[in-house]
């Protein structure tokens, strides 16, 4: 059986695009989201992209703990 993480890590890498939802978060401090922002863009990412990224890092490194 595969693993459901590896699996949406995989989605991610290959910037497939799995089931999207619109998420609001509340509490994001403005200037941290516009540097965010701006590094995506940088990269060539969409914010949506950039963040989902992030939670798979932040997930993967709690795993390896």
């Amino acid at each position: 059986m595969v693993d459901l993480f590896e699996r949406a890590k995989d989605l991610a890498r290959r910037k497939a695009k799995p089931k999207e939802s619109e998420i609001n978060v509340k509490g994001i401090d403005r200037k941290t989201y516009l540097e965010f922002k701006a590094e995506a863009v940088k990269r060539g990412m969409t914010v949506g992209e950039a963040v989902t990224d992030a939670m798979l890092s932040w997930l993967e490194s709690k795993k390896r703990r």
